[in-house]
């Protein structure tokens, strides 16, 4: 049980910290682009409407017509032909990683108990 409490303790003050370092990062950004903070500017937002999709990025707009779901079904299998064989084995280890990991928690509370 103490075991248990430590991991989990560690494990929050790493979370804490890893999310105070995201803050810091962009607050660090915003002072070099020179933004206010708090100003509500985001780099990129998506807006679709009337069959086409505007996407902004840092400021500039993009249009594009969405495709109908025919094309986008045959986009979507051309695509599963193209992954790579390293493709693949990373995100079978990427599943692995996952499950070994919800196994692991699943087993430490278990312990736990």
């Amino acid at each position: 049980m103490r075991f248990t409490t430590m991991v989990m303790f560690v494990g929050f003050i790493l979370l804490f910290g890893v999310i105070i370092g995201i803050n810091t990062a962009e607050e660090g950004i915003r002072h070099i682009e020179g933004v206010p903070p708090n100003s509500g500017q985001r780099a990129f937002s998506i807006q679709s409407q009337n069959g086409q999709v505007g996407i902004d990025v840092l400021g500039k707009t993009y249009q594009h017509e969405l495709p109908d779901a025919k094309t986008w079904q045959a986009l979507k299998e051309k695509q599963k032909d193209h992954i790579s064989f390293l493709s693949r084995i990373a995100n079978e280890m990427g599943q692995m990683i996952r499950n070994g990991t919800k196994n692991g928690l699943e087993w430490l509370l278990q312990v736990g108990n």
